[in-house]
């Protein structure tokens, strides 16, 4: 289905603080994601805990220039087959952001199987430790990686057969 809201654990109502997440859609026949948010899902966890977060078979489309998912405080975290869809080049919003502040920071982040288009200002930005990008497709963006901050980017081609 498509839902218009704004999933979180983090710092925005409604709040479900320090909680390990799964977010986990639908596939149609051929693997592709059928499910859709409409919004930003935003996963927030300052503890210095071990997070494994999974983000998979989601539709992000934007709306009223939002990012797609945001990452504050994460250490572990792994978002998979999603496609990305920006509302054009007057967008402010990113596909995904890592964002900079918390005290223990974004680490080991893992995007893979992904499709970034549609004008976001930013495919991918923020700020990580470990941060590792494979298999994945950017495409007509204002700008793909924003690599802010932090150590070890990791970015490797989609294998060509």
């Amino acid at each position: 289905g498509t839902y218009v809201e704004n999933p979180t654990n983090g710092t925005i109502s409604p709040k479900i603080l320090g909680k390990r997440i799964r977010f986990i859609g639908a596939v149609d026949g051929s693997g592709a994601p059928v499910t859709t948010i409409q919004g930003t899902l935003m996963v927030s966890l300052d503890y210095g805990m071990s997070d494994n977060i999974r983000i998979e078979n989601i539709n992000f489309v934007e709306v009223d220039s939002v990012d797609g998912i945001i990452l504050f405080g994460v250490n572990g975290a792994t978002i998979s087959n999603c496609s990305f869809t920006g509302s054009g080049y007057s967008s402010t919003g990113r596909g995904i952001l890592l964002a900079n502040g918390s005290s223990n920071g974004n680490s080991a982040i893992t995007i893979e199987d992904s499709y970034f288009t549609g004008g976001y200002n930013s495919a991918i930005q923020g700020y990580a430790s470990g941060l590792t990008i494979r298999n994945s497709t950017i495409d007509q963006t204002r700008s793909g990686i924003n690599f802010q901050g932090g150590a070890d980017l990791v970015v490797q081609p989609t294998a060509q057969g």
